[in-house]
């Protein structure tokens, strides 16, 4: 999460934060900063690896929810620019330090969504993650297979905690 927040601030985005349904409430006296990006973060699919060590592999679906403020039709290319900006950043994205496996890779988008003078759009980002590694493992290659949204085999040769 930490590295993600560095990365999109490092964009010129000036709040980023954990998505909260902020854009919503949003009022200019008591708000944010804009532009603005929240993260949702969503963990699903989880199947077991690695028989009974109770290690396990699932699905992290990050969604970017990018806003700022809107009048009357105008500064769409703004929305725009942030959108491409952020994709260009984020899409393949491999934070170091944790057990994700791979990168970030966009799997989708919301449409733009127009109230409180703000103009809100979402990219959403999938990247497999693994429950912790058992410690005779860390820092040897480790073969995972992932069924569900590729065939071929993953292999990880450097972990760490």
């Amino acid at each position: 999460y930490q590295e993600s927040v560095a990365l999109i601030k490092s964009l010129g985005i000036k709040t980023v934060d954990h998505w909260r349904n902020q854009f919503e409430n949003y009022k200019k006296e008591d708000g944010f900063l804009l532009p603005a990006c929240f993260i949702r973060m969503e963990a699903s699919n989880y199947r077991d690896i690695g028989g009974n060590s109770g290690r396990q592999m699932y699905d992290l679906l990050v969604t970017l929810m990018i806003g700022t403020d809107h009048y009357k039709g105008t500064d769409y290319e703004k929305i725009l620019e942030l959108k491409q900006k952020v994709f260009t950043a984020y899409h393949r994205f491999e934070p170091t330090g944790t057990n994700l496996i791979g990168r970030f890779l966009r799997n989708g988008e919301e449409m733009e969504i127009e109230y409180n003078n703000l103009l809100i759009l979402g990219q959403s980002y999938l990247c497999q993650n693994c429950t912790d590694l058992d410690a005779e493992r860390i820092g040897k290659e480790v073969i995972i297979d992932i069924p569900v949204t590729r065939t071929e085999t993953t292999i990880v040769t450097e972990i760490t905690n």
